[in-house]
C-alpha cells in the first residue's frame, strides 16, 4: 500500500449571521435582465401590437401572408430547430462522456467531529470512505470539524458550500487527538502529510467550540 497523501484539515466553520440570498446578486441580476428585456423584446413587441391595431383584418392577414415575410418566419423557424438539433445531439454526446468517466482505485476517509455545545451528539465523531466505486457524498453541517485523509495515490473531489469561505469563523482540530476516537487506516509507523497549519491544530479540549 502506498503511503497515503493525507490533507488532515480538521476544519469547521460557523454559522455567519447575515441575510442569505436565494441567488448571490439576485438584485443587480433582476435588474439587468429587466432592463435588458424591456430594450430588446417588450418595447418592439408593443410597438408591433400597437401599430397592428389600427389595420383592419383583411390588410393585416395581407401583411403576414406576404411573400417576403413567409420566407423570413421559415428562415428564422427552420434555423432555430437545426440549432435546437444540433445541442440535443452534443448534449447527449457530452453527457454520455461525462457520465462514463470515472476516477478508479480513488478512494479517501472523510471525518466530522460535532463541534456545537447545544447538540445531543457533541463530541462525537463519525467517519466514512468515498470512493470512485461507492459514489457517496457526504453533508457537513454548520459547527462541525470535518477532515479528509487520501487512501489511494491521489484523489479528485469537489467541495459544495453553502456559503462563501469566511477565514474569521474557521477552526482547525489536530487530527490525532485521542479523545476524538477516530480510526484512521494507516499502516503502522506510518505518518500522514500535513500542511504547516494542519500540524498546529488544536486539541479538542482546547479548540473553541460553538454553541
Amino acid at each position: 500500500m502506498a503511503t497515503p497523501a493525507a490533507t488532515l484539515e480538521f476544519e469547521a466553520t460557523a454559522v455567519q449571521r447575515r441575510p442569505r440570498r436565494v441567488l448571490p446578486g439576485f438584485g443587480l441580476t433582476l435588474g439587468y435582465t429587466m432592463v435588458y428585456l424591456s430594450l430588446l423584446v417588450l418595447i418592439p413587441l408593443s410597438a408591433v401590437f400597437i401599430r397592428s391595431l389600427g389595420l383592419g383584418w383583411g390588410h393585416f392577414w395581407e401583411v403576414i401572408t406576404a411573400p417576403r415575410v413567409i420566407a423570413s418566419l421559415r428562415l428564422s423557424f427552420g434555423a432555430s430547430l437545426i440549432a435546437a438539433l444540433i445541442n440535443v445531439i452534443f448534449g447527449l454526446i457530452v453527457a454520455w462522456v461525462l457520465v462514463r468517466y470515472v476516477f478508479p482505485f480513488k478512494r479517501l476517509i472523510d471525518a466530522m467531529v460535532d463541534l456545537r455545545r447545544s447538540s445531543p451528539s457533541f463530541g462525537n465523531s463519525w467517519s466514512v470512505e468515498l470512493s470512485a466505486e461507492n459514489h457517496r457524498m457526504l453533508w457537513v453541517p454548520p459547527g462541525l470539524a470535518h477532515g479528509i485523509l487520501i487512501t489511494s495515490e491521489s484523489a479528485d473531489f469537489v467541495y459544495k458550500c453553502t456559503d462563501f469561505y469566511s477565514p474569521e469563523h474557521e477552526r482547525t482540530l489536530a487530527w490525532d487527538d485521542a479523545a476524538l476516537g477516530i480510526r484512521w487506516p494507516l499502516p503502522p509507523g506510518t505518518a500522514p502529510k500535513l500542511s504547516a497549519k494542519d500540524a498546529r491544530g488544536a486539541s479538542f479540549a482546547d479548540i473553541e467550540k460553538f454553541a
